[in-house]
């Protein structure tokens, strides 16, 4: 199967319950092992260079992915060591992270006092990390 979109486009996986989505999701993002096979993710082996591709991927998981006894701040560090950026880079990409969802000014305040939507807005602030810029 080959999936590929538009530069800047947006992609949607559908299907019925135990179609496999959740599977495949799990594998493009190099959480488990692939039993046989291989996949490629901007033409990179996600065998071969796992950390390399995990790298090229944002994912916003559905159920929280916040630790609501940390800053917004904290939370975003800790994903930038999950990550492996250098802390020099990791400082700078979680201010542009925090300041691209609007959250600079609720950085240093704990996830436990954020409404739902500031929440929603940290968790894709975490799927920007990764980026290679």
């Amino acid at each position: 199967m080959n999936i590929s979109r538009e530069e800047g486009g947006i992609f949607a996986l559908l299907g019925s319950n135990g179609a496999g989505k959740t599977t495949a999701i799990k594998l493009l993002t190099t959480l488990p092992e692939p039993a046989s096979g291989d996949t490629l993710i901007d033409g990179i082996s996600i065998i071969k260079y796992l950390f390399k591709v995990r790298r090229l991927i944002g994912y916003v998981p559905q159920m929280i992915s916040v630790d609501c006894t940390l800053t917004g701040y904290g939370n975003l560090l800790l994903f930038t060591k999950l990550y492996d950026i250098p802390s020099k880079e990791a400082k700078r990409r979680v201010w542009e992270s925090l300041e691209f969802m609007n959250l600079t000014d609720h950085a240093r305040k704990a996830v436990k006092t954020y409404f739902g939507r500031m929440i929603r807005k940290l968790k894709i602030a975490q799927s920007m990390l990764h980026r290679s810029n």
